[in-house]
């Protein structure tokens, strides 16, 4: 097998690399998904402002922003990524845990903890509000946002057709894309970087082989598991910031966080690709049912957070039990 150019880079340098490939993807495809989308649904994305775009051209603007949004997942991260992997892995699927299964059983308990996480969230959003408001930095958040969410309620108009296409866009295609980025490569470099060695225990720190109960083997597990969380934790660090949204800081840390254990306990990108992309469309479905029933939300609204965080606390309660930290360090 060919060896790869970049194949003895060390982690450090690899990460340095991969983030680069990030930038270069954000570079040409922010400017090549921006003219592609005009010039295919004849608007100018670029300079035209909401204000100035007549009813009957506001169907093309959305579906270019569309366009536009689902361009730039593929061009900045999984581009980016999957072209680095073939320069510095000798074997990129395998590196990336993408060809990694889980059972079928499991497959709907991970939709169903990125379900709950979306309600759980609505709690660390308003502890976010809170933060920024004590800070008084209400007005510069809302200044550095103002363009975000602008271009999140013109993506979130529109019918039923809509709503499949931004399930697919804003749902469905980050939780894949941004995980090869990410967990596939930001967090396995992350844990390369911090010596995070072969580990046997749970998703919880309990070793697996009771009878590895010597001092020595205690310390080295510990130090191990402590180095794991250590990459985890950047990586969400990492996560959250590159999202540039500071109403949602927290909520992108913990979801970072939740990503991150999921990918080290299964040893699966796909797990994580799933946990992400239910949390994602579960949010989809949630803004445009409020977007389009602004006067009918009902009172059970107002405890979903508590829901959400009891039910996402079971489900990592019972995960605990199945995962074992995959062996994550080179081979």
């Amino acid at each position: 097998m060919k060896t790869p150019i970049f194949d003895e880079l060390s982690p450090g340098y690899k990460l340095l690399f991969l983030f680069s490939f990030c930038l270069v993807g954000l570079i040409i495809f922010g400017t090549l998904s921006i003219q592609l989308a005009s010039m295919v649904f004849d608007v100018d994305l670029a300079n035209q402002k909401l204000s100035n775009v007549g009813p009957e051209k506001f169907s093309d603007y959305r579906h270019a922003h569309q366009l536009s949004t689902a361009l730039n997942q593929l061009g900045v991260f999984a581009l980016a990524a999957l072209s680095f992997f073939q320069l510095t892995e000798r074997e990129s699927i395998r590196f990336s845990k993408v060809h990694v299964g889980i059972t079928p059983f499991l497959g709907p308990v991970f939709a169903l903890l990125g379900i709950s996480a979306i309600f759980a969230s609505f709690a660390l959003n308003f502890w976010n509000l809170e933060i920024i408001e004590a800070l008084g930095l209400r007005d510069q958040a809302d200044q550095a946002n103002k363009h975000y969410h602008t271009i999140q309620s013109i993506i979130m108009s529109g019918g039923q057709s809509s709503l499949l296409i931004n399930i697919l866009v804003i749902g469905i295609l980050p939780g894949i894309c941004e995980e090869l980025f990410y967990r596939g490569g930001v967090l396995q470099y992350l844990l390369q970087l911090t010596n995070s060695k072969k580990l046997d225990k749970d998703g919880f720190g309990n070793l697996i082989d009771e009878d590895a109960t010597n001092q020595e083997t205690s310390e080295e597990t510990t130090y191990v598991y402590h180095k794991k969380w250590l990459a985890i934790i950047i990586s969400a660090l990492m996560f959250a910031v590159m999202h540039m949204e500071w109403d949602g800081f927290l909520t992108r840390f913990a979801m970072g966080v939740l990503l991150g254990w999921v990918f080290v306990g299964t040893g699966s990108l796909l797990a994580s690709m799933i946990v992400h992309a239910a949390y994602n469309t579960s949010g989809v479905i949630l803004l445009y049912w409020q977007q389009n029933n602004p006067s009918s939300i009902p009172d059970w609204i107002e405890k979903t957070p508590a829901i959400g965080i009891a039910i996402t606390g079971v489900i990592i309660f019972f995960l605990r039990k199945q995962f074992t930290y995959s062996r994550l360090s080179e081979e």
